[in-house]
């Protein structure tokens, strides 16, 4: 492979990064735990909801920059839209 002289190559071993940020950051480990109604107030997670849920999301009509995402099928095709009204899905604790 011919590179030519004066540039600069940058070189990012992502096989490490997984390891790196089980070690340092939190990650989803254990049981599920299944449950109706609001997170905040059950006793098995209290304040610290961490993980996936699916949610019922009422999102004001009026919002300038909706930032919850999700995907639908359109004309055969698969779209990811920032809906505002109401909607459901499948959403991670830190974007809620």
């Amino acid at each position: 492979m011919f590179i030519p002289k004066g540039n600069n190559i940058h070189v990012y071993d992502v096989n490490s990064l997984y390891p790196f940020v089980i070690l340092n950051y939190k990650y989803l480990i254990g049981k599920s735990i299944y449950f109706i109604g609001d997170i905040l107030n059950s006793i098995a997670v209290g304040t610290n909801a961490f993980g996936f849920f699916y949610c019922r999301i009422v999102a004001p009509i009026n919002l300038l920059h909706p930032i919850l995402q999700t995907h639908v099928k359109i004309n055969n095709s698969i779209r990811t839209i920032s809906p505002l009204g109401i909607f459901e899905g499948m959403f991670f604790s830190e974007e809620l």
